[in-house]
């Protein structure tokens, strides 16, 4: 066994085994169920927090979400592109993080749509963006190194990707349909990534890379008058909400994959890296 917890009441426990089942034991009654499904030894596992449903990792690359009454596989998670060293539900059990040998930490959703944080891991080129809705400012830039969000509060990982752009989104009132479409074409089809010679010349749609968007009203600070800026250019959360969601939405449709977010009105925490640095600035208004 590699790996065991008590369920939320303390009644049954889960067990990650070698021989690539997940044990389910009641402590009264013994072995209550056997999940079989990976390919390779399961590393770990986790419940989540009622107690309906059980993830776990494994060597073969994937997780598997499952439901302990029934016996059965409700989802399997892919994209790790290597072993899959541990799994553990959030609190309200709507999103699983895991831990992988590939060099990266996911976050998935795990309730109408699985998996829509996935990423594709560490390459040796990566590429951020900081984008406003209205493509005022779009800032790219290379790394060697993953983008995580975390929680500054609880640290919780909230998104990470590996090759791929970090949109930094500001709304402002005025922002249309059309500025998103647009913005959102602009960084799928941008040039700045290296090809075999070295060149920044494939885009984010040609490698199939990710993209993590978090919300960044600061993006409309106006420092002209006095130490203290203003961001009064900025979309109240009941205007940005929608257009934060259409573009995510949007980006998702041009990137044809989903797209990992941050959360909303959140004091999020941004790890990168910059490498070069590369800085762009692209202009909706301009078309430029």
């Amino acid at each position: 066994m590699c790996d065991a917890h008590f369920s939320p009441d303390g009644d049954e426990i889960v067990a990650a085994s070698a021989d690539n089942n997940v044990w389910v034991w009641n402590l009264e009654a013994g072995v209550i169920a056997r999940l079989s499904g990976h390919l390779s030894g399961v590393t770990g596992v986790g419940w989540n927090g009622s107690g309906r449903r059980i993830a776990s990792s494994s060597a073969d690359r994937s997780v598997v979400l499952w439901d302990p009454r029934e016996s059965a596989a409700v989802a399997t998670l892919t994209g790790h592109a290597s072993v899959v060293r541990s799994v553990r539900f959030s609190s309200d059990g709507r999103r699983v993080i895991t831990a992988s040998d590939d060099q990266t930490a996911r976050i998935w959703l795990v309730g109408e749509r699985p998996g829509v944080f996935t990423q594709r891991g560490n390459q040796d080129v990566g590429t951020r963006s900081r984008a406003s809705a209205d493509g005022r400012r779009v800032v790219i830039s290379h790394t060697n190194e993953p983008i995580v969000v975390c929680d500054a509060i609880d640290g919780t990982v909230r998104g990470t990707i590996g090759t791929g752009v970090l949109v930094l989104l500001g709304v402002e009132p005025a922002d249309t349909a059309e500025d998103i479409a647009w913005l959102s074409g602009k960084i799928a089809r941008l040039r700045i990534l290296n090809d075999d010679q070295g060149l920044m010349n494939r885009s984010l749609g040609e490698v199939q890379g990710d993209a993590l968007v978090v919300s960044q009203f600061t993006l409309f600070a106006s420092t002209r008058k006095g130490n203290r800026p203003s961001y009064s250019e900025a979309a109240r959360p009941e205007q940005a909400i929608p257009v934060y969601e259409a573009f995510v939405r949007q980006l998702g449709a041009d990137l044809g994959k989903p797209v990992a977010t941050g959360e909303f009105g959140a004091d999020m925490k941004v790890a990168l890296v910059n490498d070069g640095p590369v800085t762009i600035f692209i202009d909706t208004r301009r078309r430029e």
